[in-house]
């Protein structure tokens, strides 16, 4: 059986949240630190591990869903893309 690809998007939130030295707590933490500390099981490989935002919850508007959304939209193109090229396969447009 073949590996496992998982894609990790973050966009902040309460999971990426640690407090400051004024006690504020905000969206600190990349997806790198947070996949860091997860024992990801064999046969699995996270890739595209992206920041797409860090931001707190409470701050997430449609506005930035959207664009959150067209971000991860643009990695997707990009993975596409360079798996073309990498296997001889399409134009790599």
């Amino acid at each position: 059986m073949g590996s496992t690809l998982v894609a990790l998007l973050g966009t902040g939130g309460t999971i990426a949240s640690t407090s400051g030295a004024d006690g504020q707590l905000l969206a600190r933490r990349s997806v790198a630190e947070l996949l860091d500390g997860c024992d990801v099981p064999a046969g699995v490989s996270v890739e595209p591990a992206l920041d797409l935002d860090r931001i707190n919850s409470w701050d997430m508007d449609p506005r930035r869903m959207w664009h959150a959304r067209a971000d991860q939209v643009e990695a997707e193109l990009r993975d596409i893309r360079a798996s073309r090229r990498g296997s001889g396969g399409g134009s790599g447009r």
